[in-house]
């Protein structure tokens, strides 16, 4: 949503655009009207006055740049049954408020993005901005039971959905006996803790 602050950021707004983004826990019932884009009905989605269908990333065009901050280049690998894309939505919404992106197509947009934002100007595909990051003074540090970050609760709706289709892995401890090599001969035991997914490996005929 753009909106990095907390309930008080959404007070005063009555109108709201969401481009692909379902943040569950927001209060959106202050809102007089709602528009939601995306690529499937999401909860935030059936609360809209408008929805408008979206496009995915299989039918994009252009580049983006990975976590790694690495430039790369992005090819359309299917045609998607909408009449805009998402680019093209966004700019015919803002015709409505007589305001005009001058785009026409994607290229328009790299070279608005090249004028806006120099590093981007003179990158090439592939090209690590900013270069490599490199450890400093390796070093083994014992964790402690304490979390090590806050995880913040993410809005994508794409993403959440993917990450609700991926199987959940479960810990077995697995306990290996065996005996010492001391003249007692005392047992010990090792317990291992294993990840372990379910899944179906299909099986050729005959095996």
């Amino acid at each position: 949503m753009g909106i990095r602050a907390g309930s008080e950021a959404m007070e005063g707004v009555k109108g709201l655009i969401i481009f692909g983004e379902d943040p569950a826990g927001v209060d959106l019932s202050g809102l007089e009207f709602l528009v939601v884009s995306d690529i499937y009905l999401t909860d935030t989605a059936l609360q809209a006055n408008v929805f408008l269908p979206g496009t995915g990333s299989a039918s994009a065009n252009g580049a983006f740049t990975n976590t790694e901050r690495r430039l790369l280049p992005v090819e359309s690998a299917i045609e998607e049954d909408v009449d805009f894309n998402n680019w093209e939505l966004a700019t015919e919404l803002a015709h409505v408020f007589e305001v005009d992106f001058g785009f026409e197509d994607e290229e328009d947009i790299s070279k608005a993005m090249d004028d806006e934002v120099a590093l981007y100007k003179y990158a090439e595909v592939g090209e690590v901005f900013g270069g490599v990051l490199e450890p400093i003074e390796v070093k083994l540090v014992a964790a402690k039971d304490d979390k090590l970050v806050d995880v913040l609760e993410c809005t994508d709706a794409l993403m959440n959905l993917n990450e609700s289709r991926i199987q959940k892995p479960f810990s077995v401890v697995v306990i290996a006996i065996g005996e010492s090599n001391s003249n007692n001969k005392s047992r010990i035991q090792i317990k291992l803790r294993c990840e372990i997914f379910h899944t179906k490996i299909p099986m050729r005929s005959g095996d």
